[in-house]
């Protein structure tokens, strides 16, 4: 009977991942006002067809219809269909059984109930004054009578509050005030906000000491925030900057300036490399700087499988940044600069050596005896960046793409990510002299990005124990005339058949090199080298150029190529430290030890390293200086700390010990804490920058948000997600919130005029992580003021009602507690909206249930078999006919599919 009928006790059946829907509507249909408004047809009385903004009233019948067959099943379940067909009509984003998010729902929901329902039939526009040093107070309520006049609906009565946005200019002080109303609000987690990161800072200043710092950041800051730190503390620019991720001795990506901190794992460390380069400019367009930045990777020299197969080269040291001039390099500087940014972490003095390659023009004959070991024991080769437009990995997948070349398949262009590019022996050309005159005219001819001079061919011959002993594996035999012999008998010496007419670089492109530039292998020429000469066998020239060859070597004096070897192989690596090189942002120098080379090196210069592997004891990337950031609650006032003193490597490096890391941990987290975050002033980023009306430009201004005006029914969204390009995560700790007396009192920045406590009436929950998860509800029962759990179609008893505070809480449904004496102002417009209507409305609400209504013959089905399938064909065909032609979209019946295929979430 009527008398024992009981209410708020209807399940929803799950339609196939439907649970979002279902948990939302629970805690939304358990506000007893709201629900009274809908079961009494006053809502009908109030549909506006009319609003352009609206759906036509579709969205609040639907709802209307929803809420009073749950409401005559009482305790049972009900399959919403047609609900979730209407809102799929209007939200093609809900359309089908895919996962959703159900603050996404909600906003929807109250968005179009507000507008189906909204008492303003025609809106009139309203200029906003601006606030002309008027007290706040009185700007807030013209605001909020302005958009009253706009907006008015049960939605706007029982929901929406106003907030307080202040903005203050960091130049000249000034503030700007607005206010806007909100539905709900977002609360963010005040949670490992912050966190360490571990930054190696190098240098250009191969004098000082390499710096690991460990510094404390936000999660949402970028990479350019980091490097504004690391430039503070080091006194360094920080456009100068180049933050690479390093994983055991390759490079593995190139940080972009809008790269996210939060994305950087707690055990990887950030290399800061100092260049001498704007970096941001060198990136887009290379030519814009008249240094070039070189990787350096150093290796012990390798020999190809029996098989032809090349592996890559068995790196010793962690990457290095070289700065090069662009123009007039030569080979002595080259290994000059080399030596010197390999001295800092070398655990042989390298002076001498530094000494002898600054003066290598006047040296004496002990001193080139030095250069003929370092070029015996140090063989360079070059592999040259190609443009990402060139690429054709640029249209392959991310997986394929990091096999074919090893970058990464997203992130902005950058001149830099060829540093991630995968370098082989094959993939590496020989370095020699550099045409400069066809250098000159590639560049002119270069696009802005990328260049042909990157391509220009600087070959050399190879050295002992090289494992690039054969030509590239994209060189065709007319392209390249010479032969290696890497037989291992023969170790220490190389044969060489011809000479190198061509080669071709990374990027596809050819490069013609004219014998007179070609520089002599880097070794020194022993007893056997003429036999060798002998025994080898000139490949024959094309015949498209052997006139031309015949010319030059007539020119050059040479005869023969054979002539022309045994001629160059009369130099010393010390007669060639003048010959000119070219290098271009992005190419990667790979410099090979060999194993027989290194040792006489080092004997030569007394060092006393085991014999056993020398080369792998030659460098100590340990040997670093340190510095501990001291733990802050706002990592962003990191300029309170004073700056680092960089010591030089004839010092003792400092040892920082590790910062506690307590105050990062997950602690106790309150509601009271998410809305103080909310609460607390931030600055905007630097892409997000404010145009400030006094000083005429963009600032980056310190805003804050006050909760000015509070509604009826507060909705909080704790911010559990977490997403970025690369990483996705959620946050399950659990958030203390209070079941009664949530005191607003002293948060509210506006006037009140009374006590602002609230209770909670309802939770929505969400189990699992980004992938997928389920959706409950928690709600207490406005008839027994019990607390109930539903779980899709399942209802049960909560006994303890402290157990609806868990780490799945999503959603947070408060209500505003009523005067001691009477209702809220809100309840009271309702029900004075139902005594009104219930004397004059009560013909139009008869009239109106015909057409939008479920019969009364189908609200008298078991509770189990209620469906809103029962609604009659009249209205379906009028609500999808009406979609159809004001939105242009079919009738969702057709993309729905059929629900019991689906598996529920």
């Amino acid at each position: 009977t009527a008398a024992t009928q009981v209410h708020y006790l209807c399940g929803l059946n799950n339609l196939g991942n439907t649970c979002f829907m279902n948990s939302a509507l629970q805690c939304l249909g358990h506000f007893s006002d709201l629900t009274q408004y809908f079961v009494s047809n006053v809502y009908t009385s109030e549909l506006n067809r009319d609003n352009p903004l609206g759906m036509k009233g579709a969205v609040a019948s639907a709802y209307g219809r929803l809420v009073k067959a749950m409401w005559d099943v009482g305790h049972g379940a009900y399959a919403p269909r047609m609900f979730k067909q209407t809102i799929a009509q209007w939200a093609p984003q809900f359309r089908g059984y895919n996962q959703q998010d159900a603050p996404e729902f909600l906003a929807f929901l109250l968005d179009g109930m507000h507008e189906d329902l909204n008492r303003i039939i025609h809106k009139p526009y309203i200029e906003v004054p601006d606030a002309d040093g008027r007290p706040d107070s009185e700007v807030a309520d013209e605001q909020w009578d302005v958009y009253k006049r706009r907006n008015d609906s049960v939605v706007v009565d029982l929901f929406q509050g106003q907030y307080r946005s202040t903005l203050v200019c960091p130049v000249c002080s000034h503030v700007s005030v607005t206010f806007d109303p909100f539905m709900y609000l977002t609360l963010p987690l005040p949670i490992q906000r912050q966190k360490w990161v571990e930054v190696l800072f190098v240098p250009m200043d191969t004098a000082l000491h390499a710096l690991r710092m460990r510094l404390l950041v936000r999660k949402d800051d970028t990479i350019k925030q980091l490097k504004k730190c690391v430039a503070y503390f080091a006194q360094r620019d920080a456009a100068r900057l180049l933050a690479c991720d390093i994983i055991s001795t390759r490079m593995y990506s190139v940080y972009s300036d809008t790269d996210m901190l939060g994305e950087i794992r707690e055990s990887d460390v950030v290399q800061m490399y100092e260049v001498g380069v704007d970096t941001a400019k060198a990136a887009a367009d290379p030519l814009s700087e008249p240094c070039a930045v070189v990787q350096l990777l150093c290796s012990r020299s390798s020999t190809p499988s029996s098989y032809g197969y090349s592996y890559g080269p068995e790196l010793i040291t962690k990457p290095l940044m070289l700065t090069l001039p662009r123009d007039g390099l030569t080979l002595g500087e080259l290994y000059l600069q080399i030596a010197r940014a390999l001295s800092r972490w070398s655990a042989v003095d390298m002076s001498r050596v530094i000494s002898q390659l600054q003066g290598a023009g006047d040296s004496n004959d002990s001193d080139e005896q030095l250069l003929e070991l370092l070029g015996r024991a140090a063989c360079l080769s070059v592999h040259r960046a190609a443009p990402p437009s060139q690429g054709q990995y640029r249209n392959l997948s991310s997986i394929s793409s990091y096999a074919y070349t090893g970058r990464r398949s997203y992130g902005p262009p950058s001149a830099f990510r060829a540093f991630e590019d995968r370098v082989t022996n094959d993939s590496c050309e020989p370095l020699t002299a550099a045409n400069e005159k066809k250098a000159l005219a590639s560049k002119v001819d270069s696009s802005p990005l990328y260049n042909n001079a990157m391509s220009i061919t600087v070959g050399a011959a190879e050295q002992e124990g090289s494992g690039r002993r054969r030509p590239r594996a994209d060189l065709d035999e007319d392209d390249y005339s010479v032969k290696w012999d890497s037989s291992s008998e023969n170790d220490g010496d190389c044969k060489m058949q011809g000479t190198p007419k061509r080669a071709r670089s990374d990027n596809g492109s050819d490069n013609e090199a004219h014998d007179s530039n070609l520089v002599t292998p880097l070794f020194t020429p022993t007893a056997d080298d003429d036999s060798k000469l002998e025994n080898a066998e000139p490949a024959d020239p094309e015949p498209a150029t052997r006139a031309e060859t015949a010319d030059d070597d007539m020119d050059a004096g040479i005869s023969s190529d054979d002539d022309m070897a045994s001629a160059t192989a009369a130099l010393s690596f010390a007669d060639l430290m003048g010959t000119t090189v070219c290098l271009n942002t992005g190419d990667t120098l790979l410099c090979e030890w060999s194993a027989e080379g290194t040792k006489a090196l080092l004997a030569e210069l007394g060092s006393g390293l085991d014999a056993s592997d020398q080369i792998t004891d030659m460098f100590n990337f340990e040997r670093t200086d340190a510095f501990a950031m001291p733990p802050m609650d706002d990592a962003t006032q990191y300029k309170n700390i004073e700056p680092v003193e960089l010591l030089h490597v004839g010092q003792a490096p400092r040892q920082a010990p590790r910062p506690a890391a307590g105050g990062q941990k997950q602690r106790h987290v309150t509601l009271e804490d998410c809305l103080a975050e909310f609460t607390r002033a931030e600055q905007l980023g630097e892409d997000d920058p404010w145009y400030c009306s006094s000083c005429k430009e963009h600032q980056q201004a310190t805003k804050k948000f006050d909760l000015w005006r509070v509604p009826e029914i507060l909705v909080v969204h704790l911010k559990r997600f977490q997403s970025s390009r690369a990483w996705r995560d959620k946050i399950d700790v659990l958030v203390d919130f209070p079941l009664t007396d949530l005191d607003l009192t002293q948060t509210v920045a506006g006037p009140s005029g009374s006590d602002l406590v609230y209770d909670l009436h309802a939770v929505c929950n969400h189990y699992g992580g980004m992938g997928g998860g389920h959706y409950t509800a928690y709600a207490r029962n406005p008839e027994d003021n019990m607390w109930y759990d539903f779980n899709d179609s399942h209802v049960s008893k909560v006994h303890d009602p402290d157990s609806v505070k868990t780490e799945a809480a999503y959603m947070l449904f408060y209500r505003l507690r009523a005067p001691e004496h009477g209702d809220s102002a809100a309840t009271e417009k309702i029900e004075q909206l139902i005594a009104e209507f219930k004397e004059t409305g009560a013909q139009l609400s008869t009239a109106n249930d015909d057409m939008d209504s479920p019969s009364n013959a189908s609200m008298q089905l078991g509770p189990r078999a209620m469906s809103e399938d029962s609604t009659s064909n009249e209205y379906t065909m009028d609500i999808s006919g009406l979609a159809s032609r004001t939105h242009g979209m079919d009738s969702p019946r057709s993309d729905l599919g059929n629900a019991s295929d689906m598996d529920p979430d």
